[in-house]
């Protein structure tokens, strides 16, 4: 089978018809598949590094082996991941899964309100907090960790669109929302962007702690195998040079956003010429 057939990759979702759903590891198998495809592209300190599926396992593997030796609590506990969008974020939320914590996501500016939870992983220099970056999975040394126990559900800081409304999905629920899916084969060819079209890459701007940042922007696209584009972003300009500079085909982004990315491309495309002007409309 061609797993990098955005077509015929429709068909592993039958895969997931017989696969134990009692848990997440059942989502994270897939990524297995995928090996030398790139999973993520960072834009960080004006460098762009490039992670493949393989070294996006083999760190969640390292990160997962960091936080059992540091976070005092049982498997089944809630586990609060207070990081944004990141890579490290990627590496963070299944290292916590896979030691059968129970991930409690929200954001690094969500560090004031503890809610009783302990503060697991960010970036930035916070006291009670595990930090996670590259140079610390590096030292990791996996090969006597196992994992036994898998997460079943996640707990989300909101839905998005209702605050401080404390939402949970398990294991079973985030596979229909894969197997969902099904219902673009054949039917939607704009949103399942055929080979001949080139790779797909997502822009990871909508928050991981929300719902549909979630679903929508990593859980569908790591699945399918696609390329996740991080960048701590700050402007309107800021967004078009990594769009440009990642090739990015996809961002999800609230309307004042879009309304604002709008605006620029019009500007940017009147001062072309007429005919490039048609090409582009």
């Amino acid at each position: 089978m061609q797993y990098d057939d955005n077509i015929k990759m429709f068909s592993t979702l039958e895969e997931l018809d017989g696969c134990d759903k009692s848990n997440m590891k059942c989502i994270f198998d897939f990524y297995s598949r995928f090996n030398n495809d790139v999973a993520f592209i960072s834009f960080t300190d004006n460098k762009i590094e490039k992670i493949t599926y393989s070294q996006f396992i083999c760190n969640s593997f390292k990160c997962g082996s960091l936080l059992k030796r540091k976070i005092n609590a049982p498997s089944g506990s809630v586990v609060r991941l207070a990081l944004d969008n990141s890579v490290e974020w990627c590496y963070a939320f299944w290292g916590l899964i896979m030691n059968g914590y129970i991930p409690f996501l929200t954001g690094s500016n969500d560090l004031s309100n503890d809610r009783g939870l302990n503060i697991v992983a960010t970036v930035a220099d916070v006291s009670g907090c595990i930090q996670i970056n590259s140079a610390i999975l590096e030292k990791e040394n996996i090969k006597k960790y196992s994992p036994t126990s898998w997460a079943s559900e996640i707990y989300f800081h909101s839905s998005g669109t209702t605050e401080e409304a404390v939402v949970s999905f398990d294991a079973q629920a985030l596979v229909l929302q894969i197997q969902s899916a099904r219902t673009f084969n054949g039917k939607l060819p704009s949103v399942i962007y055929p080979k001949s079209a080139g790779k797909i890459r997502n822009f990871a701007l909508l928050p991981f702690y929300h719902i549909f940042g979630f679903v929508s922007v990593f859980l569908w696209y790591t699945f399918f195998g696609k390329t996740v584009v991080f960048s701590k972003v700050n402007s309107i300009s800021d967004i078009f040079y990594v769009c440009e500079k990642a090739r990015v085909t996809h961002l999800f982004a609230v309307p004042s956003i879009w309304k604002a990315l709008y605006n620029k491309a019009n500007s940017l495309i009147s001062q072309t010429k007429e005919v490039k002007q048609a090409l582009i409309q």
